[in-house]
């Protein structure tokens, strides 16, 4: 039997199908047409994000933001306590799912015992480089070469300044 993977969007299915798209570009101007749309989706018609940031994270920065975000989710998930998990979250996401929702959501890894962990030792891959930066929205996808299980990952994050901060997830753990 095939695991679905669990997903936790910003609660608006157009932003998911923004996101998903802009991933799948991987650049260009089709990615920055994505990325503008996802940023309408997520905050509104005619919104601009401000103090955008000088340059989207790369490299290690990019490593660590993508490996804080998913010990963030390990922790809510071994303490069985969303609340500090979602005071991280990104304002737009907070406002539309509370704690307890985003436990509904991971309460298959609760029940599993999904225990991340070991990936604070590994190393992410990434699928393709971050898009929609310019848009002040940012769209990662990749995985963690892991064993016996492996992590995939497709995380959407939004500039609020001094930081990116996660406005949805999508993790399976194969």
């Amino acid at each position: 039997m095939r695991r679905r993977p669990l997903v936790a969007l910003a609660g608006v299915l157009v932003v998911g199908g923004a996101l998903l798209v802009a991933a799948r570009l991987g650049g260009g101007p089709a990615a920055a047409r994505a990325g503008r749309a996802a940023s309408k989706a997520v905050l509104g018609d005619g919104a601009v994000v401000q103090d955008r940031p000088a340059a989207e994270p790369r490299g290690e920065e990019l490593e660590r933001l993508v490996t804080r975000t998913m010990l963030d989710l390990d922790a809510a998930v071994r303490a069985r306590d969303f609340r500090p998990f979602h005071a991280k979250v990104s304002s737009v996401w907070r406002k539309q799912a509370t704690s307890e929702d985003l436990q509904r959501i991971f309460q298959e890894f609760i029940d599993r015992r999904i225990d991340l962990r070991a990936l604070e030792r590994v190393r992410p891959v990434f699928d393709a480089p971050p898009v929609g930066v310019r848009q002040g929205v940012l769209l990662v996808r990749g995985s963690y070469p892991t064993e016996p299980s492996r992590v995939t990952f497709r995380l959407g994050y939004l500039w609020e300044p001094p930081e990116w901060r996660l406005f949805s997830t999508e993790v399976d753990v194969k």
